[in-house]
């Protein structure tokens, strides 16, 4: 069947841009480009480490666990092997990344990369396209947890995040819910520690501005979701003397009476606060530090759009990090989680949105599925701009450049010299002079990748 591609001539076409603007454009493709290496090389590393546990416990891995290996190993070692680049001839011919064909793993570092950037420049747009979210509410990051042991799981299911999704979808239905928060969207996050496997919630609310919406929503959600995680096998069967002091002091509208309500054997781990980000440097008096992540924390300003979302991505990155995908305190891959946990995670819906943003098509973070799809959402993205040379900032005639496939893994950056992209001598890349224009070497990078040959 024809697939139909984006046609280049139909895209608006920008005002000339400045010097700056140009050099800015560079930078930004530059620091793509590297970041996309460097995720390659870890999946790489990841899909070497997932066939060395298989073949170390061949003898004792069954073979659905075999075979979740080989995939993962197979899927991650595949992504972004084909990538289109445009050379530009003479000089020192410098390098511009166009796009890969990704393998759209849930666990990919390229792909959770990708998918963070897609969502962040959704929000961008949407946020920027209806200005009145962010003056109507207060965009708040919550956590929810639940009581769980090695032994018992919660409630008796070691994997348990459908019980702990279905859980908040009934809290979410609640009259005062729906009364406080407009909308939001969110994510599980899978950890493993002392008490065997950790699921938990991240989600990104919009809360009704009000006097103490932040106190009054949480007292609300405590109290609901203490009941609600009622676990009778919980290791914790009664409230310790400065328990009940402790979950006050986080929330000045809890009452005694409210206190008193509280379960033992359920969750009153429920976190709720503005938005914030993290830094390695102190940049104003209102961060405070953060000793477990060894960073400093600062609550973002709402008015300011790239502050708030700042804010939003370092609420919604759990959405792209769904697995602890490394040993507690080890740079080791926890590959035995993988296998326990990838068969159970298909098909579950991990990351759902809520409320006003449900069905918000606009908001939707999935790649295309279809390879005209990835080529077209690579050209919107970048085939309005005019081709130039990244050394001399000139716009190339088409004899000026060529394009060419290779794997991103096999490209450098080094910051002497500005992130410029170099491929290794040796490494193998396919070029593909006969491409007139983007939107044809973009097509011929995703149907060599469904149809593979030596690159």
């Amino acid at each position: 069947m024809k697939q139909a591609y984006l046609d280049l001539a139909a895209l608006p076409q920008p005002a000339q841009p400045k010097p700056d603007e140009l050099q800015l454009r560079v930078a930004r493709n530059r620091k793509r480009s590297n970041r996309n290496s460097s995720l390659k090389r870890e999946a790489n590393r990841m899909a070497l480490a997932a066939e060395a546990h298989r073949l170390a416990n061949i003898d004792t891995l069954t073979e659905d666990a075999q075979d979740t290996l080989k995939h993962l190993t197979r899927r991650l070692g595949s992504c972004s092997c084909h990538s289109l680049y445009r050379e530009h001839l003479g000089g020192d011919q410098p390098l511009e990344y166009i796009g890969s064909a990704t393998c759209k793993h849930k666990v990919c570092p390229v792909c959770n990369s990708e998918r963070s950037k897609r969502l962040r420049r959704k929000w961008l747009t949407y946020l920027t396209a209806h200005p009145e979210l962010t003056t109507e509410y207060d965009l708040m990051h919550l956590t929810l947890t639940v009581p769980h042991t090695a032994a018992s799981g919660f409630r008796g299911e070691q994997f348990y995040v459908m019980t702990l999704i279905n859980i908040f979808k009934e809290l979410r239905r609640a009259p005062w819910w729906k009364e406080h928060v407009h909308g939001g969207e969110y994510g599980a996050e899978v950890t493993r520690n002392a008490n065997g496997l950790h699921f938990h919630i991240h989600s990104l609310v919009f809360v009704h501005k009000s006097l103490q919406n932040r106190n009054e929503l949480h007292r609300h959600i405590l109290l609901s979701w203490n009941l609600a995680t009622l676990d009778h096998t919980a290791q914790r069967q009664q409230f310790g003397p400065d328990d009940l002091a402790s979950i006050g002091k986080g929330n000045k509208q809890l009452t005694p009476a409210d206190l008193a309500c509280l379960l033992p054997q359920g969750s009153t781990l429920v976190g709720l606060e503005s938005l914030y980000t993290y830094s390695d440097k102190k940049r104003g008096w209102s961060e405070k530090w953060d000793a477990e992540r060894g960073q400093w924390k600062q609550y973002v300003n709402g008015k300011n759009l790239d502050s708030l979302l700042s804010g939003v991505m370092e609420c919604l990155k759990y959405h792209f990090e769904p697995f602890s995908l490394r040993k507690h305190d080890s740079d080791e891959y926890d590959m035995d989680l993988l296998v326990e946990l990838l068969p159970k995670m298909k098909g579950k819906p991990l990351y759902q949105k809520f409320g006003a943003f449900r069905g918000v098509k606009e908001l939707n973070i999935n790649a295309p599925k279809t390879a005209a799809g990835e080529a077209a959402e690579l050209l919107a993205d970048f085939a309005h701009e005019e081709i130039i040379n990244p050394d001399t900032l000139q716009e190339a005639e088409r004899d000026e450049y060529t394009y060419f496939i290779a794997s991103t893994a096999s490209v450098y950056h080094f910051r002497d010299t500005g992130l410029r992209p170099k491929i290794g001598k040796k490494a193998p890349r396919l070029y593909i002079h006969e491409a007139r224009n983007m939107a044809q070497a973009l097509r011929f990078m995703i149907d060599l990748s469904i149809h593979p040959k030596p690159v």
